[in-house]
């Protein structure tokens, strides 16, 4: 074929755009209160491009402030996860997203992320997400990425935004509902253990407002909550290597209990040195070495 006949018939080409299926999403917002943290959650619901969702509130107060169409659920209210669960009853979309009160997404978030869960034919998608703290961006929080590693980096990363994942709502399990602070870990590992995520590098839309630091006490029974996760984790994984990095992630945080209590910051827990006396940790120069390597990474 002449050169210039082979250049006429790619400058006739045409760039098909791929047209994606508009799912019903359950967006799930949970807020104790009706206060401005909540407002601010619900407007940027309210402003997205993305038109096929369903909105559930979850507080101990709703009032006239939804709109037509938007569902509320009023309840005693006895903390987030239990709220989440409440939810999850009530969503009757294909697709379900969790909001905080207090945590927004931008206005293309729900149309990227749908997009992103359909082209890799994924269960879950997570992208970045940015916190904010008094009007400054403090740091962007990477997805954790895909493929086998998965289920090792939801045991060992420090914390997760919930809100930067968008789930099938056919995998999402329950939340611990008895468990205050490490209920979103729980969740992840139970609903992304054999589920295809996909990692959306940048940054496309969620974000939120550092809250104010907690106590040493609230430290405490944080660090005690991830640690009982871990041992909770171990008994139900078949796989060694998630067996051992739950061991050493117990440790870790036990070892941090025990120098918070040796410097006096932290309260003697009897039931978690029990819990821990009754494991084989790690010894404490082992998880030290790993605590440094784990700093320097980061």
């Amino acid at each position: 074929m002449p050169f210039f006949r082979s250049c006429s018939i790619f400058s006739n080409m045409k760039f098909v755009e791929r047209q994606y299926d508009r799912p019903l999403i359950s967006v799930i917002i949970a807020g104790e209160i009706w206060d401005d943290e909540l407002e601010r959650s619900l407007s940027s619901v309210r402003g997205q491009d993305y038109t096929s969702f369903q909105m559930v509130l979850v507080s101990s107060q709703i009032h006239s402030g939804l709109a037509a169409g938007e569902a509320g659920i009023e309840l005693v209210w006895t903390g987030t996860a239990a709220a989440f669960n409440r939810g999850l009853e009530r969503a009757e979309g294909d697709l379900v997203l969790f909001l905080h009160a207090g945590e927004e997404i931008h206005s293309g978030y729900l149309t990227q992320m749908n997009e992103a869960l359909q082209l890799f034919g994924a269960g879950a998608a997570q992208c970045a997400a940015m916190i904010v703290k008094e009007g400054r961006i403090e740091y962007i929080q990477p997805p954790l990425g895909t493929g086998g590693s998965y289920e090792r980096k939801l045991l060992s990363a420090p914390s997760f935004q919930l809100h930067s994942y968008l789930f099938r709502r056919e995998v999402c399990a329950g939340f611990h509902e008895q468990s205050k602070h490490d209920y979103v870990r729980s969740f992840l590992l139970k609903t992304l253990s054999q589920v295809k995520t996909v990692a959306k590098d940048e940054y496309i839309g969620a974000f939120a407002h550092s809250p104010s630091g907690a106590g040493n006490l609230d430290m405490h029974h944080f660090m005690k909550e991830e640690a009982l996760t871990m041992k909770s984790w171990r008994m139900q994984t078949r796989s060694l290597f998630a067996r051992l990095t739950c061991t050493r992630e117990m440790s870790l945080r036990y070892q941090a209990y025990r120098s918070e209590l040796r410097a006096g910051t932290a309260e003697k827990d009897e039931s978690f040195e029990q819990e821990m006396g009754e494991e084989k940790l790690l010894p404490p120069f082992v998880t030290s070495i790993l605590a440094h390597a784990k700093r320097s990474s980061s």
